[in-house]
């Protein structure tokens, strides 16, 4: 009963199931298009600006502007909500990253693709991108971190102390339980990301 409005596209409807969400993505014909253009197929960076961007529009029409609480966004997707929750709302906004900084994040892909592309960006951060989570950064009141190597690489970017939290992704345990002992010699791995 916490939860006002969750957004999220459509593959979000499956792991939050039960919460008062909308559905809201890329209109059919754009996505058919965009997938349907040779230079786009391999610009992974314009499709992924062009949803998030698409995303974040809609949801800054829908947001309720008037209500006080809080308003969590994931990183990348919400730089154009945030800027009109600070101009026109007294929501706390808290802005949920799952990487490092984008400018490490930017780094890396860019290094692997000089590294492994023969040339051709395959990676999904377009400089505006960047940009527009620098913004988000800047305007969050609070930013939530996976791990300390992200936080200390936000520290390391200049994002003050006081802005910064760690919350690890938890699991819950009467779901996911592992047994309590082995029952062959095979060693496995599990990866799940």
């Amino acid at each position: 009963g916490l939860v006002e409005k969750f957004y999220c596209t459509a593959i979000g409807r499956y792991v939050f199931s039960g919460l008062p969400s909308e559905i809201i993505s890329l209109p059919a014909k754009l996505t058919i298009l965009l997938n349907r253009m040779p230079y786009l197929r391999n610009r992974k960076d314009i499709v992924s600006l062009t949803s998030q961007y698409i995303f974040d529009q809609l949801v800054s029409r829908k947001i309720n502007l008037q209500t006080p609480g809080l308003f969590i966004g994931v990183m990348g997707n919400c730089c154009y909500t945030i800027k009109k929750l600070k101009a026109h709302s007294r929501k706390k906004i808290i802005l949920y990253c799952m990487n490092s900084h984008i400018n490490n994040l930017y780094s890396i892909q860019e290094e692997e693709d000089k590294r492994f592309s023969r040339g051709i960006k395959t990676h999904f951060i377009h400089n505006n991108m960047v940009k527009m989570m620098l913004n988000e950064y800047e305007n969050a009141d609070y930013i939530f971190v996976l791990s300390k190597y992200a936080y200390e690489n936000f520290l390391d970017n200049n994002i003050k102390r006081d802005k910064l939290r760690i919350v690890p992704i938890g699991v819950d345990l009467s779901i996911f339980d592992p047994p309590s002992e082995k029952k062959d010699d095979t060693f496995r791995i599990c990866f799940a990301g």
